[in-house]
């Protein structure tokens, strides 16, 4: 959502681009609930995240990095 922009080149409305995704805020809400502990961090505030999983946070990252270069058109 950060990084979706409008023909003016500001920053979307991140409703807009749930609806353009298919969801809705109560639902992200709860998947970025859920998903944050596991691919975040491997520490919170200084403490270890017993959810966090290296394995699974690295596939988000190459999904992320995925993502990113296609709204910025960039190839790899």
């Amino acid at each position: 959502m950060a990084w979706t922009k409008d023909a003016m080149g500001n920053q979307k409305n991140h409703h807009l681009v749930l609806a353009e995704n298919g969801t809705h805020h109560q639902a992200w809400i709860e998947c970025e609930g859920y998903w944050t502990p596991i691919v975040g961090a491997p520490e919170i505030l200084g403490q270890p995240n017993p959810k966090f999983n290296p394995e699974i946070a690295g596939r988000f990252r190459v999904m992320m990095q995925a993502e990113s270069d296609r709204i910025h058109g960039i190839k790899r």
